[in-house]
């Protein structure tokens, strides 16, 4: 029984190392957990074998926001991000990642939302199924309305045109071999609707309209003289990698 007994030692001495290390507190928290020494040790026929597994403390408060990657020793551990499908499940993370994409560029507000997100056995929308948001948009010094759709492509080719007869509307490929509509229609009154209606590789469909009248498909009152965003912005914000 050496082999045990070698281990149990082993483990006195993490334990007085971590209590003998100064350990930090933020004001008004309690202490950072040391790390926990976990060992299971199993008989089997014809020998002993030990496993060891050293688990970080945590706070108790579920998932961490991040995932660690190892590094040797003194150096500083990284954190990235974890990774989240792409298409929304809920209309309310759709508005969280949005407020995220625009920064500064402007606010918005949510007045209506698409309906609930179908999704498989593993929490992903499934095929044709998205969330939506719709409601008004201010920038550059000007009000409008908007809608925002990310979708799980049913097997949509690619980009579309809409109203073919009064839209002002070209598609290309992009950098990444996503396929991109960018248009610009007229509104009766004198307004003016903008899209981009973006389709990934990967079968995701970014659907964006941008208004100067308060309903972006129009027959509603006009909020500002353009639309608070420019296609260019526009493209920018389906594109983005922060999604």
């Amino acid at each position: 029984m050496n082999d045990l007994k070698a281990l149990e030692d082993a483990f006195a001495e993490l334990e007085r190392r971590a209590d003998n290390a100064p350990l930090r507190a933020e004001a008004g928290k309690s202490r950072r957990p040391r790390l926990v020494p976990v060992a299971a040790a199993v008989l089997v026929a014809g020998g002993l074998v030990t496993g060891v597994a050293l688990l970080a403390g945590g706070s108790g408060d579920g998932p961490s926001s991040s995932v660690r990657v190892g590094s040797s020793a003194g150096t500083p551990t990284k954190k990235l991000p974890v990774a989240h499908s792409v298409v929304p499940t809920s209309a309310k993370q759709l508005e969280e990642r949005f407020r995220t994409v625009l920064g500064n560029t402007g606010t918005f507000t949510v007045t209506d939302t698409g309906g609930p997100v179908e999704t498989d056995g593993n929490g992903n929308a499934k095929p044709g199924t998205g969330a939506a948001i719709v409601g008004v948009l201010t920038a550059n010094g000007s009000s409008g309305g908007y809608d925002l759709q990310i979708i799980k492509s049913g097997g949509v080719p690619g980009a579309h045109c809409e109203d073919l007869d009064r839209a002002d509307c070209k598609i290309h490929t992009v950098a990444d071999g996503a396929s991109l509509a960018v248009s610009t229609e007229p509104l009766e009154g004198g307004g003016s609707t903008q899209m981009v209606d973006l389709v990934r590789k990967d079968g995701v469909e970014f659907l964006m309209h941008v208004s100067n009248q308060r309903d972006p498909k129009g027959q509603s009152t006009i909020l500002s003289p353009r639309p608070p965003l420019t296609t260019d912005q526009m493209v920018k914000i389906v594109t983005s990698e922060q999604w």
